[in-house]
């Protein structure tokens, strides 16, 4: 197993010991409305974040269309004449 590898895995034992088994027990103290609350929280979220999505899957862009610029690149609005960052011209 690499080093990055070994990383991975104590960060995600850290997360589930840290964060998961803590919540766990917190929502299920609860009872059963608040799963049910906690359930249609965590449902409405999941379909904000796919219907910001594009057919691609990407992610929705909510900027203006960009660019990198041939010399140095920097991300530039695609409608520029000229690289923001080290003023190269963007011709085709």
């Amino acid at each position: 197993m690499g080093e990055t590898s070994l990383t991975a895995w104590i960060v995600a034992v850290a997360f589930v010991l840290l964060i998961v088994v803590p919540g766990s027990i917190v929502v299920l103290s609860l009872g059963p409305l608040w799963w049910l609350v906690v359930g249609l929280a965590v449902a409405a979220v999941l379909v904000y974040r796919h219907s910001r999505r594009t057919d691609d899957g990407s992610a929705e862009s909510t900027g203006p269309a960009r660019t990198n610029c041939v010399n140095c690149g920097a991300r530039t609005d695609i409608d520029a004449d000229a690289c923001s960052y080290c003023g190269d011209t963007l011709g085709e």
